[in-house]
Parts: C-alpha cells; structure tokens; sequence
C-alpha cells in the first residue's frame, strides 16, 4: 500500500481554536502507512521533509492554511531539487484556504484525510488538479501582490484574530479612506521602482498595486484573475496606478473578475511568466499571505507545478 507523511501546524487557527490538541485530533490516524508530524515551530520542517523524502512516501499531507502550505512547499521543492514531489493533500485548517477552495477540495482537517485514507485503504484511483507555482528566490507560493495588496493585509493582520470580520473591516476602511482621502492615503501606496512584464517596461509614473496568480480566488469572493490557469507556464497579473476614487467605483467588477476598460494607461491586465522590480525604494510584497520585505529588487517567475489531490 502507497505511504503519506502529513505535516501538521499545530498553530493553524482551525487547530489551535479546537477543544482538542493537535495530537489528539491526528495522531489517532497514524498506521503502518499514515505518518503523523506534528511541527512546533518552522526550524522543524526541513527534518520531517527530508524523512519523508527519504522513507519515499508517495503523498504529503499539509494541515494548515496557505501561509503554512506555501512555507512548507518551499521546503520540498528545495530540498526534492529536481527528483519528482509527492503528489499533495491539503487539510484546510487556516484562516486562508484559498488554494484549496480553487481546486474545489470539499471538507476540512480530519475529515479530507479520512477520506484520503479510505481511497489508499480501497486502492482507488486518485484525482489530481495540477498547479504551477510562482517563484521569487527560494520561496515558492501561487499569488504575489504588493502596494494595495499588502497594505490591505496590514491592515487586516492588524486585529486581535485574523478572519471574515477583520478582513470586511478592511474592505470598509479602504472604500472609506479611497473616497474621503484619495490621494494621501497609505492603503494606496504603491512602489515607484520600475515594472517590467515579460521583459517589457510598464510605463506607469508610479505603480500603487500588483497581484499575480496562478489561481483566480484570491480570498472574500474576489476573482480578478479569471485567467490565471489559462495556460501552463503563466500567471494571470494586474498592474495598476489606477486612481483610489476609481478603483473603489469598480470594486464590483474587481470582485466579478470584469476587466476594467479603459484604462490602458492606468492599468494592465495580462497573462506573463515573469514579472521583474528595480529601483532603490524598499516595499513590502506578499506571497500568499506572508508578508516579506524587498530591498527593491525582486524577480517573479514560474517555478515547478504542483499535483494536489482532490478526495
């Protein structure tokens, strides 16, 4: 029978907000082909990864949301190098589970793997959905974003516990702020660092939001990036100086994944694979909700794709 190691964050907010531990939630699961790693902290990942590596388990299990989920397929992808990655199970138990949500995986934490664990019991064929990665350095995740996006995630962070009221406390705060303080306002502050799409200069005097992705849900119903699984290879992306008071009156077409029309000067709307920042102002960018800081240089490519289970 094929083997998964699953690599549990007790600290994902579906985990940590139960009655129960970690442990007592998953270790009841493991088996002669169900390994359980419960990870204290990230300084631990590497070690199980390369166990699993090294026992040659056929599938990773991943419980937590997708900060978790890109931390940890960072980890494999680099130390897997160019042998072939486990096909991958996420449990959804964060904040977040956006990348799970996109590939329409149904259930949450025990009960995903219970699932999982019946098709290898029953040696049922598994369904996979395939995902490029983004890549910038040695981090690899599925939506990048900076200006806008990163401001609204400070904002969001911000709050005692991160989730939907915080997050529809933002969105308020941004409609508010964009129409009352359209040019001052720091939920709009972008980079002047020079844009370059697929090797071509973006010609905007200053650029107040990216977001690139290579999934199309990027969190409260918003899809804008409708294109992004359009073709293997490329990301679907939005670079924008848009005004504040304009971005806020087409907040229902940005939430639909409607084009915005008309603003070829303003606003790009394309598929790429590479995505390149240059200047000396520092910004800070994100990757699928982690926040990172740049010294104002950053590359964006495609890295490996992903196969994620689907039970």
């Amino acid at each position: 029978m094929k083997k998964i190691g699953v690599i549990i964050n007790p600290n994902a907010k579906n985990i940590r907000t139960k009655k129960k531990s970690a442990e007592e939630i998953y270790n009841k699961y493991k088996n002669d082909f169900v390994n359980i790693y419960i990870t204290k902290s990230i300084s631990e990942i590497p070690n199980v990864i390369k166990e699993i590596k090294k026992k040659k388990f056929d599938y990773i299990g991943i419980a937590g949301g997708d900060g978790t989920l890109h931390i940890v397929l960072s980890e494999i992808i680099n130390i897997y190098k160019k042998n072939k990655i486990p096909q991958i199970l996420i449990l959804k138990e964060g904040t977040m589970n956006l990348i799970g949500n996109s590939i329409k995986l149904k259930g949450i934490g025990k009960s995903i793997l219970k699932k999982m664990i019946i098709a290898m019991e029953k040696n049922n064929k598994i369904k996979t959905f395939k995902l490029d990665t983004l890549k910038i350095e040695q981090k690899y995740g599925f939506t990048f974003g900076l200006g806008t996006v990163t401001n609204f995630l400070k904002e969001a962070y911000s709050g005692n516990e991160k989730g939907l009221k915080q997050n529809l406390k933002t969105i308020l705060k941004v409609i508010k702020h964009g129409i009352k303080e359209p040019e001052t306002n720091s939920m709009f502050q972008g980079t002047n660092n020079s844009i370059i799409l697929n090797k071509k200069n973006i010609n905007f005097d200053s650029t107040r939001m990216i977001i690139a992705s290579t999934i199309n849900n990027i969190g409260l119903g918003f899809t804008p990036l409708s294109r992004a699984n359009e073709k293997d290879g490329t990301f679907h992306t939005w670079i924008s100086n848009l005004k504040p008071l304009i971005f806020i009156l087409n907040i229902v077409n940005i939430w639909r994944g409607v084009s915005i029309k008309n603003r070829e000067n303003e606003h790009i709307d394309e598929i790429g694979n590479s995505l390149e920042i240059k200047g000396s102002e520092e910004f800070t960018f994100t990757l699928d909700g982690e926040l990172y800081d740049s010294d104002g240089n950053l590359k964006l490519e495609i890295g490996p794709s992903i196969e994620f289970i689907i039970v």
